[in-house]
């Protein structure tokens, strides 16, 4: 009997502390395949793409419930695909029918001197000489490149007017009982890039602004009915 009822609590336990947490996993894409760095896709004949680097900053991460706001995470993400382990985000089991995220950092935050942590600057998306973050980084190699070694750098950030440039999504979440899945298409990104005019963006400025407008539609919530 006692050893039924030590398994009771052990069961009871294990199915309380399940319930407490769940998670938030990124999951990336290109072509609708799985987006890894340094593997080359081509798309036809004449266009390929290879990705070196791809990371960004998630932050103000809300979760809302018939357009209430249930909860707010104050804290900063710093997704990598070179760090897999940072594309996932415990998060309380709350009830939500919405997720919401700023792409970046906010202006507030980029004076404030919080230099540690995912805001740490050997993450390498700060920039001294402009004092500010990168919100979003993006590089590697295409054929549609017009560079001599066919490389591509996007580093979009900015923080100062008229050149802000941190991005809001906003994503319907149909089941949040299970772990969420939020899936973004690189490729969606890098259709709307017009190589003949550049294949680096490395400055605050109107290009990067136009760039980061591109960023919310890329994220979409992929299935997690079980």
């Amino acid at each position: 009997m006692k050893g039924f009822l030590l398994f009771c609590l052990i069961f009871i336990h294990v199915h309380i502390v399940g319930q407490e947490k769940k998670s938030i996993q990124f999951v990336p894409f290109f072509n609708n395949l799985p987006l890894e760095l340094g593997k080359k896709y081509v798309l036809n004949d004449s266009t390929w793409f290879e990705f070196s680097t791809c990371r960004f900053y998630v932050s103000n991460l809300s979760f809302l419930n018939e357009g209430k706001l249930k909860q707010k995470v104050n804290e900063f993400y710093l997704l990598d695909l070179d760090e897999p382990s940072s594309l996932l985000i415990d998060i309380q089991n709350n009830q939500f029918d919405q997720v919401s995220f700023s792409i970046g950092i906010d202006s507030t935050t980029n004076v404030a001197g919080i230099l540690d942590g995912a805001l740490d600057p050997i993450n390498g998306m700060y920039w001294a000489w402009n004092s500010g973050y990168i919100n979003f980084k993006l590089e590697g190699t295409s054929s549609q490149s017009t560079e001599k070694n066919k490389s591509f750098e996007f580093h979009l950030g900015g923080y100062l007017a008229p050149y802000q440039t941190i991005q809001t999504v906003h994503l319907p979440i149909r089941n949040n009982s299970n772990d969420i899945l939020i899936g973004f298409e690189i490729l969606a990104f890098m259709k709307e890039i017009d190589f003949k005019k550049s294949s680096n963006v490395m400055i605050p400025g109107s290009n990067a602004v136009q760039l980061s407008s591109i960023l919310p539609s890329i994220f979409t919530v992929l299935s997690n009915e079980k």
